[in-house]
């Protein structure tokens, strides 16, 4: 059987904002890659907050060109979830 429903994603621990007027979630889980992923940098903790902040600063406009492909496309409702 065929279904129109979308499924939806569990909701978990992170923050909202928005960005250009598109609501924007950052999961939990995506600070946590950046840091493991980062980790290795230096045993300071502002290289490790750079990358982080280049790290998402990145992806967010990644995930900004989906949304203004969706709001160019004319899908009145989107959500940009960064995990």
């Amino acid at each position: 059987m065929l279904s129109t429903q979308t499924a939806k994603a569990p909701r978990g621990f992170g923050f909202r904002l928005k960005v250009f007027g598109i609501p924007v979630t950052v999961e939990i889980t995506f600070v946590l890659m950046a840091v493991l992923l980062g980790s290795n940098r230096r045993a300071d903790a502002a290289p490790l907050i750079e990358w982080i902040g280049v790290v998402l600063v990145s992806v967010l406009f990644h995930e900004l060109g989906h949304a203004l492909i969706d709001l160019l496309r004319g899908h009145a409702k989107f959500q940009q979830v960064i995990t």
